[in-house]
């Protein structure tokens, strides 16, 4: 679909879920594609549209951010390859991964899981160096107790090799630490609770994190400081907008820690933009003026914004912080419970697109889209309805409770439910085979009939 397409189709449904009034549309959240971008720009030129805020999805950029770095550097990219083809070996062989099961019990008293990269998955390239990590002892001792048996008695030769070079292991760990705090602010964005004020804090830390190992590694520090297509400048102008740098400089807690350290000169760069921010959303020049004045009070903790008022008590809330606010400052509080409204990301529509896939999937493949779309809001909605479910009635008692999967987030599984919903998820694979295998076995024979139907006729 091309970008004028997309600007077109997206308006026709704002349309039908606004019921025609698209002045209550505050924002619009995408990916930062170049398709999405240039989408934004057609948008604009509806001018029932114009007052939008866009929103680039803050977990999608980090996620892009974590990519460039395990394709850009050819240290971590070879890294984590070993890594996936350990993963990839076990997972594709039934015989060896139950193998791996019975050296984890020996190791560590139960089973772990191997978790596999996949692009799409945000986190799960962290995840993939965290679990072979935690594997180390197993898979170690599996590669010392198989590698002399014939190839088709074990894992392929590739991952062997790989299990067993000690300077692969060193590189696992060192490419644990430069990505386990980045895959904290990835989760903290995907959080219900991030804003947009939150955005530009977790860069400038990403940042920091990153310049803090480029010492480590050299390759790093080229990947900083190129602004080409490829660096991490590039990947930050992409994703942190001026809308980002005002919600940080709008936050009450950011305007008191200045204070408090005496550090209240914002930098040029980021004044420009607040500016250039401001002009861009106001009526006037006179509703710009007034909006950088109210601004610059509200920076500076002068009237109307003085020490004493309500509001600073609320400084942790910027949303709660400006509704307090909009008898002081009108103009300035208005944008900025607009700003405070937005989203952060688009985690709400990936997890639909993935529960639609869940759901509408090969073997259910003639759902009628009205079916389809029912189950899909039952499924989503299955977290407030067990919630509600287990208030009415008496809860099971722990140690026999039954996991339920669909409303419990995948990162806060323990090691034991991990193992059982890959288990879980493999037999439902296999049933999977087993349908369509039949359905195939039907179809030929189907075939044999139809033909020999003609034949006789």
């Amino acid at each position: 679909m091309t970008a004028p397409a997309a600007a077109a189709w997206l308006r026709d449904h704002l349309l039908a879920l606004s019921h025609q009034r698209l002045d209550r549309i505050n924002s619009i959240a995408t990916d930062t594609c170049a398709t999405m971008r240039r989408m934004w720009i057609e948008i604009k030129k509806f001018e029932d549209l114009k007052h939008c805020f866009f929103i680039p999805c803050d977990s999608h950029g980090i996620q892009l951010l974590v990519k460039d770095v395990m394709t850009l550097i050819p240290q971590f990219n070879e890294t984590i390859q070993q890594a996936q083809s350990i993963v990839k070996s076990f997972r594709h062989a039934p015989l060896q991964y139950a193998r791996l099961h019975e050296f984890q019990m020996q190791c560590y008293g139960k089973h772990q899981s191997l978790v596999l990269s996949v692009i799409t998955r945000w986190g799960t390239q962290y995840l993939l160096v965290l679990s072979v990590l935690k594997n180390k002892d197993a898979i170690k001792r599996y590669a010392s107790e198989f590698q002399s048996h014939p190839a088709s008695e074990r894992l392929k030769q590739e991952a062997l090799d790989a299990i067993m070079d000690r300077e692969m292991w060193s590189k696992l760990e060192a490419l644990r630490e430069v990505l386990q705090p980045i895959d904290e602010r990835l989760r903290m964005s995907e959080s219900g609770k991030s804003h947009l004020g939150h955005v530009l804090g977790r860069w400038k830390d990403i940042l920091k994190h990153l310049h803090a190992q480029s010492k480590e590694h050299k390759e790093l520090a080229s990947f900083l400081a190129d602004g080409s297509d490829g660096g991490f400048v590039n990947r930050y102008n992409r994703q942190v907008l001026d809308i980002h740098i005002v919600a940080y400089y709008l936050m009450p807690e950011t305007t008191l820690n200045d204070i408090q350290n005496e550090s209240a000169a914002i930098p040029i760069g980021f004044e420009r933009q607040i500016k250039a921010f401001f002009r861009r959303h106001s009526f006037s020049d006179e509703h710009y003026r007034h909006l950088w004045h109210q601004f610059n009070c509200f920076w500076t903790q002068q009237p109307p914004f003085e020490a004493e008022r309500q509001c600073w008590e609320e400084f942790k809330d910027p949303y709660l912080f400006w509704r307090l606010g909009l008898g002081l400052a009108n103009s300035l509080a208005t944008i900025s419970i607009r700003i405070f409204s937005a989203p952060v990301n688009s985690v709400a529509s990936e997890r639909a697109f993935s529960i639609q896939n869940l759901i509408h999937s090969k073997t259910r493949s003639r759902l009628h889209p009205y079916r389809a779309n029912k189950l899909a809001f039952i499924y989503t909605s299955a977290r407030v309805l067990d919630e509600h479910d287990n208030h009415q009635h008496d809860v099971t008692p722990p140690d026999t409770a039954r996991v339920d999967f669909n409303a419990k987030p995948l990162d806060s599984l323990t090691q034991e439910e991990e193992v059982r919903l890959e288990n879980i998820l493999l037999d439902i694979e296999e049933e999977d085979e087993g349908v369509s295998m039949g359905q195939n076995i039907m179809n030929g024979f189907d075939e044999e009939i139809f033909s020999s139907d003609e034949e006789e006729s």
